[in-house]
């Protein structure tokens, strides 16, 4: 067991005696002589200059826009109504309820708002929002190019040639 101890320090010894203060060795061969090839360090001189803050945004308060109409109706089975207008020109109605539908009770709901756009003109839009989705209308509301000719013909023939499976029925799914 002694010899067990005697090795276990030397191998100690000897695996610190590697470092001298935290350096090995190689980076300085001879405790005597002080290795002095190290560039030194001098940091560069950073100048700030302080720019002047923004002023300060202030909020000013506007008269408030009197509501020139408001009216609003509920009714005990779920229908609805309202309207109103302001003096800014912003106006809105809007009336609906509960309906049943093939899929059961559903919402349905119609009305329109008109506004003053920045340029001066008036925008009115009309909607319908029931069992077949959210319908507006309106000159403003921009609506699609139509379908190109080609376009047309081929969906055309699409729709007179079906597939005899589609990868769906098959259960394959790329």
């Amino acid at each position: 067991m002694f010899k067990v101890v005697v090795a276990f320090s030397a191998l100690v010894a000897m695996a610190s005696a590697q470092y001298s203060h935290g350096v090995y060795p190689y980076a300085r061969p001879f405790a005597a002589t002080q290795y002095t090839g190290y560039p030194q360090y001098t940091p560069a001189q950073v100048v700030i200059t302080p720019t002047p803050l923004p002023a300060i945004q202030t909020y000013t308060a506007r008269p408030p826009i009197p509501i020139l109409r408001h009216d609003q109706e509920t009714g005990g089975d779920g229908s609805y109504h309202y309207e109103y207008e302001t003096a800014n020109g912003i106006a809105a109605q809007e009336q609906g309820g509960v309906v049943n539908t093939a899929s059961g009770p559903g919402s349905v709901a119609q009305g329109s708002y008109s506004y003053t756009s920045p340029e001066g003109k008036v925008i009115s839009i009309s909607y319908v929002a029931d069992e077949n989705g959210f319908r507006a209308v309106g000159d403003a509301i921009p609506t699609p190019p139509p379908v190109p000719p080609a376009i047309q013909r081929a969906l055309a023939y699409i729709a007179a040639h079906p597939s005899r499976e589609s990868v769906y029925e098959q259960g394959r799914y790329y």
